[in-house]
């Protein structure tokens, strides 16, 4: 699968969460997901760095 065949399915996995954003509980999923990622991102940046 190419990158412009994945396109749709990350647009819709990206837009489905942000059109429920009416429901607290699911607000709060969200951060935290959004949490994680960060984490995510920084701990590949360090492995990055230590190379």
């Amino acid at each position: 699968m190419t990158d412009e065949q994945k396109l749709p399915y990350v647009r819709v996995a990206f837009y489905t969460p942000l059109k429920r954003h009416r429901c607290p509980s699911c607000r709060a999923r969200l951060g935290l997901m959004k949490t994680q990622l960060r984490a995510i991102v920084r701990r590949k940046q360090k492995q990055k760095h230590l190379r």
